[in-house]
């Protein structure tokens, strides 16, 4: 659809928070949530009533970017140098409830973290969050904050707490590696804040070929299409290998996992009670879910 209305409309651009670009152009939300705008000039008023029978029309909802966060936003997209020296990292948020009011996500975000930060919205459901990391204070722990956020708002939400840029990149870099990294994790990882460290595996495994990912996933053999053998082995995982932890979230007796690892190891030859085999068998799992999520 976006190609067929930059066709009829060369105008058109995203949502911007250049305030002279949002005031020359009439702004519509698409299906999938993103802002478009097209210029005023081009929109006659029967444009204007046939793609607001498709397309709502936009009505501001963003919460105005304050003056420093209107600069960040300029280095960001690589128009002007960042003024200051301090450190500082991104954390992206990804909302997965269909329906959201930023300014209200915003406030609540400002509030649950009590401390000052810059908040850029994208579009109405991704952002990021930036903080400025000062010597004498500790880092924000959002897994501490993460839960009062979703269930005050009753929103589905995840974050990504990127490492921490000591200057070594440009913002613009800085965020569009960061940014890539969110994306992928959020796809392949479950839990709601992610950290660089709990996504470096499949950030490494990102960067590796198609065709690697297919051997590595072929040393489970046809234990790759067993729903309920992958569910069971990811759980175990997760749990740190503890058969009795893993079993009683499985709601299995534990005499039964031991017989799969056994009747899988018995098939394969990788036993998930030696650390090199197991780690061979969850590499071969995340490449997989990995391939799920790319399909």
């Amino acid at each position: 659809m976006l190609s067929r209305l930059k066709a009829a409309f060369p105008s058109l651009i995203p949502f911007t928070w250049e305030e002279s670009e949002r005031e020359r152009y009439i702004w519509f939300v698409m299906e999938d949530d993103e802002i478009i705008g097209i210029d005023k000039s081009e929109l006659t008023e029967r444009d204007f009533s046939v793609l607001s029978a498709f397309l709502i029309p936009y009505r501001e909802k963003f919460p105005m970017p304050t003056d420093e966060e209107k600069k960040w936003i300029d280095a960001l997209q690589g128009r002007q140098e960042r003024e200051g020296e301090s450190s500082y990292r991104f954390i992206h948020f990804h909302i997965l409830t269909r329906h959201v009011e930023p300014k209200a996500v915003d406030q609540a975000l400002r509030e649950a973290i009590d401390r000052e930060v810059k908040i850029i919205w994208k579009d109405a459901h991704e952002g990021i969050i930036i903080e400025e990391i000062e010597q004498a204070k500790e880092t924000i722990k959002f897994e501490e904050i993460i839960d009062l956020i979703m269930s005050d708002l009753y929103l589905n939400i995840k974050l990504y707490v990127a490492p921490a840029n000591y200057d070594a990149m440009s913002p613009k870099t800085y965020h569009d590696r960061t940014s890539e990294q969110a994306h992928l994790l959020f796809n392949t990882l479950g839990q709601s804040v992610i950290s660089f460290t709990d996504g470096m595996t499949d950030l490494i495994l990102d960067r590796t070929s198609q065709e690697d990912r297919q051997n590595i996933i072929s040393v489970l053999g046809d234990y790759a299409d067993d729903l309920a053998w992958l569910e069971a082995m990811t759980i175990l995982f997760s749990s740190s290998l503890n058969i009795s932890v893993a079993s009683k979230k499985l709601f299995m007796h534990r005499n039964t996992l031991l017989y799969k690892m056994d009747k899988f190891s018995e098939n394969t030859g990788l036993d998930l009670r030696n650390f090199d085999d197991a780690v061979k068998v969850q590499l071969a799992i995340r490449c997989l879910n990995m391939e799920k999520c790319t399909k």
